[in-house]
């Protein structure tokens, strides 16, 4: 026999205190681009591998959550983690007991007016090892990318002076075309 592989194109939502148990797919599961999984249990791929070419949201849209995956995680270049973050003591995290490998997109979203402080980290992405970066993080508040060998985070960028072109005439001596 092949290799059994799961694909879905439609929405995963796997509901907080439940498990997701995928037994038999020697071939992972994979989340097309179509693809959304979400929510605050637990995927268990039973040593398998999650490959995500669609949207993960922990929590789900707007909702800050934490998403279990038992098993390992692979984004694929057209793959986003999409992590809300509402304050420096709740935001979302996807938790990977196994490796983690990164491409794809990060979106981070800011709920309820939330600014990251100078320096608060965000551990949005848990793992055991890691390998990759995501090629482009998505993130109004341009905190840094930190990763470190178990965990992923963003964190709050040190202020500073940036162009805006707020007045709208280009000119590096015009006032309003910096920001703070």
């Amino acid at each position: 026999g092949g290799a059994v592989v799961f694909n879905q194109d439609g929405l995963v939502n796997v509901a907080g205190g439940t498990v997701l148990t995928l037994t038999g797919l020697v071939g992972g599961f994979t989340n097309n681009a179509t693809g959304v999984i979400q929510g605050t249990g637990t995927i268990n791929l039973v040593g398998g591998t999650l490959t995500n070419d669609g949207a993960v949201w922990p929590g789900g849209a707007g909702t800050v959550g934490t998403l279990s995956i038992t098993g390992n995680y692979s984004q694929g270049a057209g793959g986003s983690l999409d992590v809300d973050l509402q304050s420096a003591a709740s935001y979302d995290v996807l938790a990977v007991n196994g490796s983690a490998t990164l491409g794809g997109t990060l979106n981070a979203s800011y709920l309820g007016g939330y600014t990251a402080a100078t320096g608060a980290g965000h551990p949005v992405l848990t793992y055991a090892s890691q390998t990759g970066t995501f090629a482009t993080i998505t993130d109004l508040q341009a905190q840094s990318a930190s990763y470190g060998g178990t965990v992923f985070s963003l964190i709050g960028a040190v202020g500073g002076v940036s162009w805006d072109n707020g007045a709208s005439d280009f000119l590096w001596t015009s006032a309003l075309n910096w920001s703070t």
